[in-house]
């Protein structure tokens, strides 16, 4: 709020530039600090409305456990070995399709989620 009311490239820049003077580290040693994970991506054609609704509720029971937010669609964060991970369900706004996305440790354990989604998703059609 100093610089700008939101976080542009420019202001994006400067908080770099501030860390790596803050820390005296190199760009390349502070992105070498930040963990590396998989993103997994699917698309699924499920038709209508109602098979969305039904579709979310299986991604919902499927993750029951897990944190849950509901703002759009449902992403489910939640714990894998490794690290964390989360998977998010949702429809489309440009196309008539049901998203599936998952981010974990590893490509393995990204996908490992969208299969559990896309299990569910199948059994409750």
């Amino acid at each position: 709020p100093a610089v700008v009311p939101i976080r542009d490239s420019l202001v994006a820049m400067a908080l770099i530039l501030a860390l790596m003077a803050r820390t005296g580290r190199s760009l390349s040693r502070l992105v070498a600090q930040i963990p590396v994970y998989a993103i997994e991506k699917r698309k699924l054609t499920l038709g209508s409305s109602v098979a969305v609704a039904a579709a979310q509720a299986a991604v919902l029971r499927e993750f029951a456990g897990a944190r849950m937010d509901t703002q759009d669609g449902i992403r489910a964060d939640l714990e894998v070995p490794g690290g964390s991970a989360w998977v998010h369900a949702r429809a489309s706004n440009t196309e008539p399709i049901f998203r599936l996305i998952a981010e974990a440790p590893t490509r393995e354990a990204a996908a490992a989620l969208l299969d559990r989604a896309q299990t569910a998703i199948s059994a409750r059609r």
